[in-house]
């Protein structure tokens, strides 16, 4: 990742992968960045404090850094105070870097909504670090659903004449 973008959006966990495109930057700045971390204690996890602060203090070298706190099962709150902040920056073509490698489901999914209704989609680029090896206790495995959410924003009357989508989330 290098140049310059007007928004970051990149989101710090316990996991080390989300350290990836951090540790991949050369010559790259950004106008505001918005640190998202999860809200302790919502979901019993390792501790994430020593990556959220490597994050915070690499940011801070290169541009504006906004930490914003979110609740991984509920992060509508947390998406809304991002994308009025970056409504208020009146940009007229906002380059938007994301790094979506630690985000939860429903963070991602809502964050990409929000993208759409913004009408950003056009100015996103992507990034996902994958793990360096995935841990699979086949015995724990679900075959079939395991569960089926309705994903907040994403309800309303259906219409069977306007286009449908299929999200599936494996894993």
């Amino acid at each position: 990742l290098s140049g310059h973008d007007d928004v970051l959006i990149y989101c710090a966990g316990f996991e080390d992968r989300c350290m990836g495109l951090i540790n991949t930057f050369s010559s790259y700045s950004f106008s505001k960045a918005f640190l998202i971390k999860y809200e302790k204690g919502i979901i019993q996890t390792p501790s994430a404090d020593k990556n959220e602060l490597q994050i915070s203090q690499k940011l801070q070298k290169m541009g504006e850094v906004e930490e914003i706190t979110v609740n991984p099962l509920n992060p509508i709150l947390g998406i809304t105070k991002i994308f009025k902040k970056i409504s208020n920056m009146n940009l007229k073509s906002c380059k938007i870097s994301m790094d979506i490698s630690v985000m939860s489901k429903f963070l991602l999914l809502i964050m990409l909504r929000s993208i759409a209704e913004y009408n950003l989609m056009n100015n996103l680029k992507i990034f996902y670090t994958t793990p360096l090896d995935y841990e699979i206790d086949f015995s724990k495995l679900a075959y079939g659903a395991g569960k089926i959410d309705v994903i907040p924003t994403f309800e309303g009357q259906h219409n069977p004449r306007s286009e449908s989508t299929l999200l599936i989330l494996l894993g």
